[in-house]
Order: C-alpha cells, then sequence, then structure tokens
C-alpha cells in the first residue's frame, strides 16, 4: 500500500459539517457533524422524530439543507447542480423501511430495473448474472421469478436489499432496516448487513432503534439530539456512558 492510500484510508469519504434544516419555524437539525469512513458501519440513533429521517434525505439530495455542507471525498454536493447531483447519487444504495419494491414487477425485473434506468452496456446475460449474484447474496436466488405479493415482510426486505446492492454502491444508507420484522428475521437482516460490508467493502450509514441492530452492528454510534450530534462513540463507550440522555438508549 502506498503512503498515498494510507492517507486516503484515513480521510472520511463523507464528512457532513454544520448541517441545518429547519420547516418554517420547527429546526429540525442544528449543526449536525459527521464523519464516514470507508467499510465503516456508522449507526445514527436518536428518539422518533429526532430528525434522522430528514438527515438521510439530506445526504441524498432529496431535502436541500438551508446550511452546511455534506462532502463525498471532498465534494460539497450542496453545491451540485441537478446533473451533478445526479452523478453523485450514483454512488449511494438506499434500503427503505418497506423494502420499497415494486408491486407489479416479479423479483428478476425489480432487481433489473436499476441496472436498465443507469444506462448501463449490459447483455441480456450480464444481466442475469448480476441479478443472481444479487439475489444469491441475500439467500432469495430461488425466488427470482417470484412477485412481491408472494413474499413475507422479511423476503420483501431482502430483495429490496439486492436491488440496493446490484450496482455495488460506495455508501449504503439504511432506514430502520428491522422495523416490522420478527426477532429471527431481524437477526438475519442484522447478519447480511456485516456480509454485505465485508463482501462490497462498501460504507454505511443505519438508522435505527433496535439495540441489537446497533450492538452488532455498528462500528461507531451517533446520537441525534435537539437537531445535533449530542454524543458520538463506539457501542461500549455509550454503554458505559453517565449522561442519563444517552444511557435511556441502552436499557
Amino acid at each position: 500500500m502506498t503512503q498515498l492510500q494510507k492517507i486516503n484510508e484515513k480521510e472520511p469519504i463523507l464528512s457532513i459539517r454544520s448541517l441545518c434544516k429547519r420547516f418554517g419555524s420547527k429546526i429540525i437539525l442544528s449543526d449536525f457533524q459527521a464523519d464516514l469512513y470507508r467499510k465503516e458501519n456508522l449507526v445514527v440513533m436518536g428518539k422518533s422524530g429526532a430528525g434522522k429521517s430528514v438527515l438521510i434525505k439530506c445526504i441524498v439530495g432529496l431535502i436541500q439543507p438551508d446550511s452546511g455542507s455534506i462532502r463525498i471525498h471532498g465534494e460539497d454536493m450542496t453545491q451540485m447542480s441537478l446533473r451533478e447531483l445526479q452523478v453523485a447519487r450514483r454512488r449511494f444504495g438506499f434500503l427503505f423501511q418497506s423494502g420499497a419494491i415494486y408491486d407489479s414487477l416479479s423479483v428478476r425485473e425489480n432487481l433489473e430495473f436499476p441496472l436498465r434506468r443507469v444506462g448501463l452496456k449490459l447483455t441480456a446475460g450480464e444481466i442475469l448474472q448480476k441479478v443472481e449474484e444479487a439475489l444469491d447474496d441475500v439467500g432469495l436466488l430461488a425466488s427470482i421469478d417470484l412477485m412481491p405479493s408472494e413474499l413475507s415482510g422479511g423476503m420483501r426486505k431482502r430483495v429490496g436489499l439486492a436491488r440496493t446492492i446490484i450496482l455495488q454502491p460506495e455508501i449504503i444508507l439504511y432506514d430502520e432496516p428491522t422495523t416490522g420484522l420478527d426477532a429471527v428475521t431481524g437477526r438475519e437482516i442484522i447478519s447480511l448487513i456485516n456480509r454485505i460490508k465485508e463482501k462490497y467493502h462498501a460504507s454505511s450509514i443505519i438508522i435505527t432503534h433496535d439495540n441489537e441492530c446497533i450492538r452488532t452492528n455498528s462500528d461507531r454510534i451517533v446520537l441525534l439530539h435537539q437537531g445535533a450530534s449530542y454524543v458520538q462513540g463506539d457501542y461500549p463507550s455509550l454503554l458505559a456512558h453517565t449522561d442519563p440522555f444517552v444511557k435511556q438508549f441502552f436499557l
């Protein structure tokens, strides 16, 4: 590894500084700060309504922040043109709470959709290979020709995850990945998140209140409170934190 590569490994691939967003008189984000490093799972936690979903939408440019910066490899996404932002978004994958798969398309067609949308010049065989690999990664290769109505909630979530990783994004955003799942299926998703990180060397921001997901998947944690980064650290340090507000999240 070269010296330059060593330096780059220590630099954040995503850096959020002084991020602020309000709707009318309601302040949602106020001076939020966070960094995301290569092959890292960063968990963002906080109470309901704390602004976690707004943060995610700001990161991918669905909501324009009032001030602050969101830099990916040093380039500020808040200052990009629409065309530049569309290119930058290709670095991201997004797993929605519901999985957000298209009910009118088969599993195969759901995974083909992002490949065709970005205009990759792939043969039919290359597309099938990518679809099968992504489904195999989430343990659903045998379900390739099923319709969403034939899938359980956990299977729909895994199809959504397969569609998220099929373009091999550099950064994956998980919005409450275990919400609505039973304990066994939730643990399967938690395990998949770590397996995908190892295989694709992806960096992830995980929005969750699931303590097992936080304990198992987090390399670092940011606690969002009153719009700001209230405290940051790894799981053991926050578990041992003496602040009563922090302690309530780890009971």
